[in-house]
């Protein structure tokens, strides 16, 4: 693996706002880099640091590179905080052992202008109640995991096994305990990565009850989590404010 070409004046300021990590095998390295530019951190965001040839890059006193590095590195030695100073030699001794140092430039998302951010908010409320009405009114777990759920399902209620497979056999079992269970969603609310449903849950032979519902959304707007509560809907016969269905 090649590591970008650098001039001798090239000259990593520290602390840099990077992210480093030391790793010793050339594949993982590679598989590491092809990694980040995957999640798209572009190619100027990332240092490879590796050999010889690349220790003049850090540099520990700046005397090669000139009085304003020595200045910086003579600020951070006797001023700056210990820690800084002690992870850049400690990534001189990892290069100069033939390991792979990889920086990774650390960066801010720019925030998502008001418009975006309603867009997103639909898109996972409209998500969660698909997902919702595919597995309970429709019978079909299966198939609403394949199309609204990311690669890990957390289940965070007790009485469900975690993960996406277990999620399918309870709700498949459901449906055959309780053919003709259905939901209504009484309230839908997003905020970030999260959708509330109010729900009204009809079980055939077991009453009706309300359930709050909390999913959690990957930033591929693929369903990753999910916390419930649910509560008995009282008899009709019972006063208006003991109902909690409304």
């Amino acid at each position: 693996m090649d590591s970008r070409e650098h001039e001798r004046g090239d000259f990593i300021p520290y602390p840099t706002h990077r992210v480093v990590g030391t790793i010793v095998d050339p594949k993982e390295a590679r598989a590491a880099i092809e990694g980040l530019l995957s999640a798209g951190f572009q190619t100027a965001d990332i240092d490879i640091l590796h050999g010889e040839k690349d220790l003049h890059r850090l540099d520990q006193t700046g005397a090669e590179h000139g009085f304003l590095a020595q200045f910086q590195r003579t600020l951070i030695r006797i001023a700056g905080p210990a820690e800084e100073f002690k992870h850049l030699r400690h990534h001189i001794d990892d290069v100069r052992a033939g390991r792979f140092v990889i920086m990774v430039l650390a960066r801010r998302d720019k925030p998502a202008d008001a418009r975006t951010t309603t867009v997103n908010l639909e898109a996972n409320k409209a998500t969660v109640t698909a997902f919702y009405d595919l597995m309970f009114n429709q019978s079909d777990p299966v198939e609403a995991v394949r199309r609204y759920v990311g690669d890990t399902y957390i289940q965070h209620n007790p009485t469900v096994g975690d993960g996406k497979e277990a999620f399918i056999e309870y709700f498949q079992r459901m449906a055959r305990q309780y053919p003709g269970k259905h939901v209504e969603f009484r309230r839908v609310l997003a905020d970030g990565d999260f959708v509330v449903l109010h729900c009204h849950q009809h079980w055939p032979n077991d009453g009706d009850w309300a359930g709050i519902d909390i999913f959690r959304l990957d930033r591929n707007g693929k369903i990753v989590g999910h916390w419930d509560v649910l509560q008995r809907i009282p008899h009709r016969d019972q006063p208006t404010e003991t109902r909690c269905s409304e």
